[in-house]
């Protein structure tokens, strides 16, 4: 059991430091197709907006993140509409969960924050339903959040892997 002292190489609850201060990421989600892409050199910036292209075929066709003042690379296609997800930082509200249904494709994204605010969800309702949370440890999440995305798109998003801090 952890003490009340802060023990050097551990964080006030007895856990590692890793399991509070670092990134961790996801298991990959989605095909192997398109090329690779990742938004890691944007993480140590808040998500304020992710944009997401949807549309017809039902799939996600392109997702754009802005973090802090940067927005990073599109990724994936031109087609499909735009839909824009702000989070409000000004708030302290941050991405908690991801929703997405995927098979060869990214078919369908949607977010939920740590105020219980749902964000989305679009696109199509093919391929498997995955809800993705930051690990937890003895049911705990010790406020980790989204923090990046990394994955592979060509005309399509093809796949994502989400990265969270903790």
């Amino acid at each position: 059991m952890a003490s009340a002292l802060h023990v050097r190489g551990e964080n006030p609850w007895g856990y590692p430091d890793h399991w509070y201060r670092n990134v961790h990421a996801s298991r990959a989600y989605g095909g192997s197709g398109g090329s690779p892409f990742s938004d890691r050199s944007y993480e140590q910036a808040r998500i304020v907006t992710i944009s997401v292209w949807s549309g017809n075929p039902d799939y996600i066709h392109a997702i754009q993140v802005t973090y802090g003042r940067r927005t990073a690379a599109k990724h994936g296609g031109n087609g499909g509409t735009r839909h824009d997800f702000e989070v409000r930082v000004n708030q302290g509200e941050k991405i908690t969960e991801v929703r997405l249904r995927v098979g060869w494709h990214v078919d369908r994204i949607g977010f939920k924050t740590n105020h219980g605010r749902d964000l989305g969800a679009v696109g199509g309702m093919g391929g498997k339903y995955h809800v993705v949370r930051p690990p937890f440890i003895e049911g705990w999440t010790l406020g980790c959040y989204l923090v990046s995305i990394e994955g592979r798109a060509g005309a399509y998003v093809d796949q994502l892997t989400f990265y969270w801090k903790c």
